[in-house]
């Protein structure tokens, strides 16, 4: 394998016009640039080789789906997602580096061509965002049951990198696919933004604290798989 150094960045391809046509007309149906289309395509045909965001997101679907209510198999399916987006951090990091040294103009187009590649975020702020697997823990109340949203984050107010929130919406799932019912929208999400290796000890914590409160009398606990943003610049200004 080359090594990537050896790689400018910078690619000329000769192509039949009637390609080239059709490609920039796609471009302008799409409302972005030829280039930038170029680079998701290309980026597209490599992505079974990588982690992208879309990738990064079905994966977490399925883990929701083959754990079930298996908490053993969710928190082995979420380490083994964890695994794989450590795995591809130095590569990520060491590319935003280079980008980001370079100065290079067209910056959107880049994010966009390494979120095949890689589940990254880009958004307002200057550096992207990484996304890593975690969990949540969901209330859903019992029919005619109710939970009051201040008294769980009263309850649970202790422990550290948590956030309560209503609702337990997936969001990894897109929006016209998302199941949204009453017992979802009234349910109460506690999610966890800890380090990965403490949070299978969170949430076991999280779901004492509940069990102790006799929450199981007004509500089905689940531990559900979620994820959470880490801005990269953080990492970048340790290389």
């Amino acid at each position: 394998m080359q090594e990537r150094t050896n790689f400018s960045g910078n690619l000329k391809l000769r192509l039949p016009q009637s390609l080239h046509y059709a490609l920039a007309n796609r471009a302008e149906k799409e409302g972005i640039s030829l280039n930038q289309l170029c680079l998701m395509y290309l980026s597209a045909s490599l992505t079974e080789h990588y982690l992208g965001a879309e990738q990064f997101n079905r994966r977490l679907e399925k883990i929701e789906i083959s754990s079930g209510s298996n908490e053993e198999k969710l928190f082995e399916e979420l380490q083994r997602l964890n695994d794989d987006v450590e795995a591809l951090k130095p590569l990520l990091f060491k590319e935003l580096k280079e980008i980001f040294e370079k100065n290079i103009r067209s910056i959107n187009d880049q994010m966009e061509a390494l979120s095949y590649i890689y589940p990254i975020y880009y958004g307002k702020s200057k550096f992207p965002y990484i996304k890593t697997p975690s969990a949540k823990v969901v209330l859903r109340p019992y029919y005619s049951q109710y939970v009051d949203y201040k008294e769980v984050a009263q309850l649970v107010g202790s422990i550290p990198d948590i956030s309560v929130a209503y609702g337990d919406f997936d969001y990894y799932i897109p929006i016209e696919q998302r199941e949204i019912d009453r017992t979802r929208v009234m349910s109460i999400a506690i999610n966890l933004y800890c380090r990965f290796n403490d949070l299978f000890d969170e949430v076991r914590k999280i779901k004492e604290i509940l069990r102790n409160a006799e929450y199981e009398n007004k509500a089905q606990l689940l531990v559900k798989p979620c994820y959470m943003y880490i801005d990269t610049e953080y990492y970048l200004k340790e290389i």
